[in-house]
Protein backbone atom coordinates (compact mmCIF):
# COMPACT_ATOMS: atom_id res chain seq x y z
CA UNK A 1 0.00 0.00 0.00
CA UNK A 2 1.62 3.06 -0.84
CA UNK A 3 0.58 6.47 -0.21
CA UNK A 4 2.38 10.22 0.16
CA UNK A 5 1.65 11.11 3.61
CA UNK A 6 -0.38 9.99 6.58
CA UNK A 7 -1.61 13.19 6.97
CA UNK A 8 -2.97 13.32 3.66
CA UNK A 9 -7.09 13.11 3.02
CA UNK A 10 -6.48 11.79 0.01
CA UNK A 11 -3.89 10.29 0.13
CA UNK A 12 -4.27 8.21 3.24
CA UNK A 13 -6.87 9.23 5.49
CA UNK A 14 -9.96 8.98 3.51
CA UNK A 15 -9.01 5.59 1.85
CA UNK A 16 -7.86 4.10 4.93
CA UNK A 17 -11.00 5.10 6.73
CA UNK A 18 -13.07 3.26 3.76
CA UNK A 19 -10.80 0.17 3.81
CA UNK A 20 -11.99 -0.18 7.55
CA UNK A 21 -15.29 0.44 7.10
CA UNK A 22 -15.69 -1.83 4.40
CA UNK A 23 -14.30 -4.79 7.19
CA UNK A 24 -10.62 -4.39 7.06
CA UNK A 25 -10.23 -4.60 11.02
CA UNK A 26 -6.04 -3.62 11.01
CA UNK A 27 -4.20 -1.88 8.38
CA UNK A 28 -1.03 -2.44 9.79
CA UNK A 29 -1.65 -6.43 9.03
CA UNK A 30 -3.34 -6.48 6.20
CA UNK A 31 -1.03 -4.54 4.29
CA UNK A 32 2.46 -3.07 4.36
CA UNK A 33 3.07 0.57 4.39
CA UNK A 34 4.59 2.39 1.89
CA UNK A 35 5.01 6.21 2.97
CA UNK A 36 6.66 7.61 -0.24
CA UNK A 37 5.95 11.34 0.27
CA UNK A 38 3.53 12.71 -2.80
CA UNK A 39 0.61 11.05 -4.86
CA UNK A 40 2.81 11.01 -7.78
CA UNK A 41 5.19 8.55 -6.26
CA UNK A 42 2.47 6.64 -4.76
CA UNK A 43 1.92 5.84 -8.47
CA UNK A 44 4.84 5.25 -9.34
CA UNK A 45 5.74 2.61 -6.37
CA UNK A 46 2.51 0.72 -8.42
CA UNK A 47 4.27 1.03 -11.94
CA UNK A 48 7.63 0.04 -10.95
CA UNK A 49 6.03 -3.00 -9.22
CA UNK A 50 6.95 -1.58 -5.76
CA UNK A 51 3.49 -1.95 -4.28
CA UNK A 52 0.54 -3.54 -5.34
CA UNK A 53 -2.13 -0.30 -5.00
CA UNK A 54 -1.66 3.19 -4.09
CA UNK A 55 -4.10 5.88 -2.94
CA UNK A 56 -4.11 9.32 -4.06
CA UNK A 57 -5.74 12.49 -5.12
CA UNK A 58 -8.44 11.96 -8.25
CA UNK A 59 -7.47 11.81 -10.80
CA UNK A 60 -3.42 11.80 -9.99
CA UNK A 61 -2.02 9.60 -13.01
CA UNK A 62 -3.16 12.90 -15.01
CA UNK A 63 0.47 14.29 -13.83
CA UNK A 64 2.22 11.48 -14.80
CA UNK A 65 0.53 10.81 -18.48
CA UNK A 66 2.81 13.11 -20.58
CA UNK A 67 6.12 10.87 -19.15
CA UNK A 68 4.01 7.68 -19.13
CA UNK A 69 1.01 7.63 -21.90
CA UNK A 70 0.30 4.29 -20.84
CA UNK A 71 -0.43 5.14 -16.94
CA UNK A 72 -4.20 4.37 -17.50
CA UNK A 73 -4.03 1.17 -19.15
CA UNK A 74 -1.19 0.02 -16.51
CA UNK A 75 -2.66 1.91 -13.53
CA UNK A 76 -6.98 1.28 -13.26
CA UNK A 77 -8.69 3.11 -10.36
CA UNK A 78 -10.54 0.45 -8.29
CA UNK A 79 -12.62 2.71 -6.13
CA UNK A 80 -13.17 6.21 -5.06
CA UNK A 81 -13.88 7.79 -1.65
CA UNK A 82 -16.81 9.81 -0.34
CA UNK A 83 -16.37 13.43 -1.44
CA UNK A 84 -13.41 15.31 0.29
CA UNK A 85 -13.96 18.58 1.16
CA UNK A 86 -10.58 20.64 -0.47
CA UNK A 87 -8.69 23.38 0.61
CA UNK A 88 -9.75 26.66 2.89
CA UNK A 89 -9.42 30.19 2.73
CA UNK A 90 -9.67 31.10 6.20
CA UNK A 91 -10.42 33.88 7.90
CA UNK A 92 -9.14 34.69 11.28
CA UNK A 93 -12.36 35.07 14.14
CA UNK A 94 -12.95 38.93 14.49
CA UNK A 95 -11.66 40.08 11.26
CA UNK A 96 -14.14 43.09 10.20
CA UNK A 97 -16.62 41.56 9.02
CA UNK A 98 -17.03 44.53 5.80
CA UNK A 99 -12.94 43.79 5.46
CA UNK A 100 -14.12 40.15 5.27
CA UNK A 101 -16.89 39.89 2.68
CA UNK A 102 -14.75 42.31 0.39
CA UNK A 103 -12.08 39.16 0.56
CA UNK A 104 -14.66 36.76 -0.27
CA UNK A 105 -15.96 38.71 -2.70
CA UNK A 106 -12.86 38.60 -4.23
CA UNK A 107 -12.39 35.40 -4.16
CA UNK A 108 -15.77 34.20 -5.47
CA UNK A 109 -15.16 36.47 -8.58
CA UNK A 110 -12.71 33.97 -9.49
CA UNK A 111 -15.51 31.84 -10.69
CA UNK A 112 -15.87 34.38 -13.23
CA UNK A 113 -12.77 34.68 -14.70
CA UNK A 114 -12.16 31.99 -17.44
CA UNK A 115 -8.30 32.58 -17.14
CA UNK A 116 -8.44 32.97 -13.37
CA UNK A 117 -9.91 29.24 -13.22
CA UNK A 118 -7.71 27.83 -15.54
CA UNK A 119 -5.09 28.82 -13.48
CA UNK A 120 -6.92 27.56 -10.32
CA UNK A 121 -6.86 24.32 -11.93
CA UNK A 122 -3.33 24.32 -12.90
CA UNK A 123 -1.81 25.02 -9.52
CA UNK A 124 -4.52 23.71 -6.92
CA UNK A 125 -6.93 21.37 -9.38
CA UNK A 126 -9.61 23.83 -8.08
CA UNK A 127 -12.35 24.32 -10.56
CA UNK A 128 -13.92 26.77 -8.74
CA UNK A 129 -14.42 28.55 -5.24
CA UNK A 130 -17.59 28.13 -3.16
CA UNK A 131 -18.18 29.54 0.33
CA UNK A 132 -18.40 26.53 3.06
CA UNK A 133 -19.16 26.30 7.08
CA UNK A 134 -17.06 24.80 8.91
CA UNK A 135 -19.67 21.78 9.64
CA UNK A 136 -18.67 21.04 5.83
CA UNK A 137 -15.88 19.97 7.07
CA UNK A 138 -17.10 17.94 10.39
CA UNK A 139 -16.22 14.39 8.18
CA UNK A 140 -12.39 15.66 8.03
CA UNK A 141 -12.52 16.23 11.61
CA UNK A 142 -14.40 12.66 12.11
CA UNK A 143 -12.09 11.14 9.79
CA UNK A 144 -9.04 12.21 11.10
CA UNK A 145 -9.96 11.36 14.78
CA UNK A 146 -9.89 8.03 13.71
CA UNK A 147 -6.22 7.99 12.90
CA UNK A 148 -4.81 11.02 14.59
CA UNK A 149 -2.25 8.75 16.73
CA UNK A 150 -1.27 7.15 13.93
CA UNK A 151 -1.07 10.77 11.83
CA UNK A 152 2.29 12.67 11.98
CA UNK A 153 1.53 16.19 11.49
CA UNK A 154 4.96 17.33 11.61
Amino acid sequence: MAYGDTSSAAGFLFPANELMDAGVEDLNSQFQHSQVGAHDTALMAVLDGDADFSTSFDDARDNLEDDYPDIKDDIKVIGYTQPIPNDTISARPGLDEDLKNQVIEAFLSFNDDDEMLEVLDSIYNWTGIAEADSADYEVVRDTYERFQEDVSLD
